[in-house]
């Protein structure tokens, strides 16, 4: 499937495979949470599907669209993250340069999905670049990223960029509105920063109470009620990105306010944690510049309870 605010992206490629122009290797960028992933599924199955309709979707009906919703399709490889791993390899990659040399099953491309490929470590970048140099015929690599300015210049020059949007306000809270949930469209649509499917997965799982939660615990730290060594072992054990995220979410706002008050929408948690903050332009920054810093790391193996006490240190120096 593809989502409302991808059609324009999705009708660029149609007339490109229509006019057999199809590229050997497409970057498809985008924020998080927007649907990359399931636009580069989607783009798979109609590469590979022997009787795309007129849209350019993948028929559903033929051989080879079950063969792809079993999960079994011999033409078609996914490379990802392993379980618990932080980074893609260079075996990963050393199997991906095996299977685009086999023999074609059926009539459509080859296609490989890798994501995200900003996670490749720098032997399993290397690898990649002799396949991207010299693709086999009929092969199509879909790589998505988050962040491609952390890709290397000579991946990046090697693909065909398709920037994938983040929807309008509009466009995510008029798809929100379609989709069971427990908690109000506004409210999720803050929490995420707009991002309907991130939003979506709040409101499925407790992390929005959990976002609270630790809110509630930066705000007593600024007020002085809370230490930062008790404030830094409540969280040691929480997934660090999320943790990340949220400040960021919560300090852009911030900054964005400072700049159009009339026009942000702010959620519940920044006017409680700005009224307790020195809350000046250069502090805002500087407080941003820090954590993302730290997010560089966050998917290091750098001690937990370092790296949380770190993230606190930071709203710390903030507090009036």
């Amino acid at each position: 499937m593809i989502y409302p605010w991808q059609q324009k992206s999705w009708d660029t490629l149609k007339r490109v495979v229509g006019q057999g122009n199809m590229p050997h290797a497409i970057l498809l960028a985008g924020p998080e949470h927007t649907g990359k992933h399931d636009f580069a599924l989607t783009l798979a199955q109609s590469l590979l599907c022997e009787s795309r309709d007129e849209t350019g979707f993948a028929c559903g009906v033929c051989q080879s669209c079950h063969i792809f919703k079993a999960g079994s399709h011999p033409d078609y490889t996914f490379i990802g993250l392993g379980e618990k791993k932080t980074q893609i390899v260079v075996d990963q990659i050393r199997t991906l340069n095996d299977f685009v040399h086999l023999s074609r099953s059926y009539q459509g491309s080859r296609v490989v999905l890798l994501s995200p490929v900003e996670r490749l470590n720098i032997n399993a970048s290397n690898s990649l670049l002799k396949t991207l140099e010299e693709p086999p015929e009929r092969t199509v690599l879909l790589l998505v990223s988050s962040n491609p300015s952390e890709l290397l210049p000579t991946i990046k020059s090697r693909c065909q960029l398709l920037h994938l949007p983040q929807p309008t306000l509009e466009q995510a809270s008029e798809w929100l509105s379609t989709q069971e949930l427990t908690h109000s469209v506004d409210d999720l649509l803050a929490a995420s920063l707009g991002k309907p499917l991130l939003a979506r997965t709040l409101d499925q799982d407790e992390r929005l109470a959990v976002r609270k939660q630790f809110a509630g615990d930066i705000l007593k730290l600024l007020r002085g009620s809370l230490s930062l060594v008790s404030a830094a072992k409540n969280w040691e054990k929480s997934p660090k990105q999320d943790l990340i995220d949220w400040q960021l979410q919560w300090v852009e706002l911030m900054i964005k306010g400072l700049y159009q008050s009339d026009d942000i929408k702010k959620d519940v948690i920044t006017p409680h944690l700005q009224k307790h903050m020195k809350a000046t332009p250069q502090a805002l920054w500087q407080l941003r510049d820090g954590l993302l810093e730290l997010k560089q790391h966050v998917h290091t193996s750098l001690n937990t309870l370092l790296y949380t006490e770190n993230m606190l240190v930071l709203w710390h120096r903030q507090a009036l």
